[in-house]
């Protein structure tokens, strides 16, 4: 099977991301030793999510207030600055739904040791949105990275919660 120069592109991004995702498994429990429950931890940490959100939510705005021919909700038409600021914005709301949940699920079966996770998926999370959001214009090349700075952690945790609660 031969690749086309896009698809490589998408395959660096994700691996790198996929071995980004499980030095952050691995070293931040560990590293990290924030105070306070795992659940506690887990919803304040949401805020760098909501951060993400809030900033493409701003952003369409601002956009849509610069141009006469956007004001009123209009689609910016295919490729353009407002279309791909408005593909942004879906796709960070998707991914802000998944953490929302999953977060919380996973740590209310969390080890107090276990919490500083957290932060550090917080804080990938927003580094993920950044390199989402910078690369989005270069293609699924462009933006493989950020995606799945914020895609696979949270794949981790939806899996790992959903084991641990029908598991016990």
């Amino acid at each position: 099977m031969s690749f086309s120069a896009n698809q490589r592109g998408v395959l660096v991004g994700m691996v790198a991301s996929v071995i980004w995702t499980a030095a952050v498994f691995a070293l931040a429990p560990g590293w990290i030793t924030p105070s306070g429950t795992p659940l506690e931890l887990a919803v304040k940490w949401l805020c760098l999510p909501a951060l993400a959100l809030l900033a493409m939510i701003g952003r369409m705005a601002n956009m849509r207030f610069l141009d006469a021919s956007l004001i009123d909700g209009q689609d910016g038409g295919a490729g353009s600055a407002a279309d791909r600021a408005q593909r942004v914005l879906r796709n960070t709301t998707e991914q802000c739904v998944l953490v929302a949940l999953a977060w919380p699920a996973l740590a209310i079966q969390f080890a107090p040791a276990q919490a500083g996770l957290f932060p550090a998926l917080a804080v990938t999370f927003l580094i993920g949105r950044l390199a989402f959001t910078l690369g989005y214009a270069k293609g699924a090349a462009g933006r493989a990275f950020g995606f799945g700075l914020t895609f696979y952690p949270t794949v981790v945790v939806v899996i790992w919660a959903s084991l641990r609660a029908v598991l016990g």
